[in-house]
């Protein structure tokens, strides 16, 4: 039901000075977004979840995301962060 049996790990090593806090997040996310599309061909109608350790998602949620043409609190956050690009 989820999931691919390709698994990628991508270090993210970087120490510089500019990657502190918020900063370093955004970055780590970025190299995360850049690894789903060049290691794992992932395609604009593919579905990945980003989240923290914190951030937990019931078995519900996770089933209306694949089976859902439309959530709009979704397709908001997704134009406004452009998810697809």
């Amino acid at each position: 039901l989820f999931g691919t049996p390709h698994v990628v790990v991508r270090p993210f090593t970087d120490e510089g000075s500019r990657k502190a806090g918020l900063n370093r997040e955004h970055l780590q996310r970025n190299e995360i977004l850049q690894g789903w599309k060049e290691d794992l061909h992932m395609q604009p109608d593919d579905l990945g979840i980003l989240g923290d350790a914190d951030e937990l998602w019931t078995r519900d949620f996770l089933l209306a995301l694949i089976s859902c043409p439309s959530i709009p609190a979704l397709d908001q956050a997704h134009a406004t962060h452009g998810c697809n690009t």
